[in-house]
């Protein structure tokens, strides 16, 4: 009587594991599926096309140079740019299975992006299709194959990036650095300032005297308050922009941004090297928006203040927030 008892108990035990895997992982007869996989993981691509229903982004890498379409002589954000080429070198796959539906139940007959890799002797089309039951993976596809698997929810959020991140956003990069006698990085110095603001009679300008600090050129007086000094010398590595307004200048354009007769115009010499820009109008758009003006899909319903600003010698019109513009307000006497 003691053995059945164990036998009972030790079948409801199978039952139960059974039951819990068919739920948990999908199992039928005609699929099987693999605890880890990998894609692309021979080396690194050449080019990487990431296309979906909103935007098409293609960056391409030659000698560790990273070039964006629409990007043409616009600073590239060579850490976002990286992050794709090591994604698609090698991306993890989970749950790889044989489909017992149709491509459409899962998303993948029109899939939300397709990620094409193209390698020196091969390319790889990847594409990405609905978010699973649970939420924390996405089904894909890699075409010319038949299984199918899941990606990490985590691992594909680089892909759907708005195209204009691609983009440096920092205008005034905090990359404005020198190295000391031991090769450590240390933080651009500030040598020479200039402001031209609508609301003064004349141009401000500040020079680096020989204790390093910034005094006041020539012979017109200006009592700045010690608040303000500290961001004409700080100010520059906080210059960064929200988005790309529009790559595609022109005069009505250049005119319509208040950027023909500027509110603010800054020049900043930081070590040896010279940065100057206009602050134009007032710009409300939502928070994200894409290159051309057009606005992208917000995830928040958030409108803030922010101005039309464009950097010397970047063909571009950026939108920057009004607390990355301490320029605007700062007080002089």
């Amino acid at each position: 009587m003691k053995n059945i008892k164990i036998i009972i108990s030790t079948s409801v035990l199978v039952i139960v594991f059974l039951i819990s895997a068919f739920f948990l992982f999908g199992f039928t007869k005609d699929q099987s599926v693999s605890v880890q996989y990998y894609y692309f993981n021979e080396q690194y691509p050449l080019k990487v096309t990431i296309k979906s229903e909103d935007s098409l982004t293609v960056i391409c890498r030659q000698d560790d140079v990273f070039k964006v379409n629409e990007f043409e002589n616009i600073p590239i954000n060579e850490i976002f740019c990286s992050e794709i080429f090591r994604l698609m070198k090698q991306l993890e796959i989970k749950g790889v299975f044989k489909p017992e539906h149709s491509l459409q139940d899962y998303g993948l007959d029109e899939p939300i992006a397709k990620i094409k890799a193209d390698f020196d002797d091969h390319s790889a089309i990847l594409r990405i299709g609905n978010i699973t039951p649970d939420g924390t993976a996405c089904y894909c596809l890699e075409e010319g194959k038949q299984e199918i698997g899941l990606i990490p929810a985590a691992k594909i959020d680089p892909f759907f990036r708005e195209h204009f991140q691609y983009a440096n956003l920092n205008l005034i990069p905090y990359m404005a650095k020198v190295s000391d006698g031991n090769g450590n990085l240390i933080k651009g110095k500030v040598k020479k300032c200039v402001v031209k603001r609508n609301d003064l009679d004349s141009p401000i300008e500040l020079v680096e005297d020989q204790n390093g600090k910034l005094k006041i050129s020539g012979s017109k007086k200006f009592k700045i308050p010690e608040e303000t000094m500290s961001q004409l010398e700080n100010g520059p590595p906080l210059l960064a922009a929200s988005s790309i307004y529009t790559l595609h200048l022109s005069d009505e354009i250049i005119e319509l941004c208040g950027l023909r007769n500027p509110q603010v115009e800054m020049t900043y010499v930081i070590d040896d090297k010279t940065y100057s820009f206009k602050i134009g109008g007032v710009s409300n758009l939502p928070k994200t928006s894409q290159p051309g003006g057009e606005h992208a899909a917000a995830t928040k319903n958030f409108i803030y203040r922010s101005y039309y600003v464009m950097m010397d010698g970047i063909p571009a019109i950026y939108t920057v927030a009004e607390n990355g513009l301490p320029w605007l307000n700062m007080r002089f006497k």
